[in-house]
Formats: structure tokens, C-alpha cells, sequence
């Protein structure tokens, strides 16, 4: 997938062991589709998978897949956030 990133929305703090930010980018696909990839440190890969990719449209949230807010992984973030970044 090549995507055309247009600028930072939100950049946030979590706590937890294994990341100190979160970013979330406003981009445009320029080529290609949405798939899961991989992480590159071998360490992290007996901790977490990449099982899936998609794209949510921040201005209308309720067109997203209703599964999204019932993850524990929620993207809470980004619909408490992205109103004020669009």
C-alpha cells in the first residue's frame, strides 16, 4: 500500500510496556490495498500478531464496522480525538 501522508492528527501518551506514543496520521491512498503486515523485531512477534488493516473515515464514525468498539483495543483515541484535528 502506498499512501500519501497529509499531516499528524493526534499524538498521544499510553501507558503501557511496549509503546510511549500513539500517532495517528491523516493519509490518502495513492496505490494498492490495506493488509495486515508484520513487526520487524523478532522480540515482539512472541507478544502480538498483525491480523488485519483498515481505513475509518474520522469525520464520519458512525459508518465504521460496529466490531471496532467492541475490541479491548478499542480506538478510543481516535474518536474522542479526531474532531478537533479535521
Amino acid at each position: 500500500l502506498t499512501v500519501r501522508v497529509e499531516r499528524l492528527l493526534i499524538d498521544s501518551v499510553i501507558p503501557n510496556d511496549y509503546y510511549k506514543q500513539r500517532k495517528t496520521f491523516l493519509c490518502h491512498i495513492v496505490s494498492g490495498q490495506a493488509a495486515p503486515g508484520y513487526e520487524p523485531e523478532e522480540d515482539a512477534a512472541s507478544v502480538y500478531a498483525i491480523i488485519d488493516a483498515a481505513w475509518f473515515d474520522l469525520r464520519s464514525e458512525e459508518r465504521w464496522e460496529a466490531s471496532i468498539f467492541q475490541q479491548s483495543h478499542r480506538l478510543s483515541h481516535v474518536a474522542t480525538d479526531s474532531s478537533r484535528y479535521i
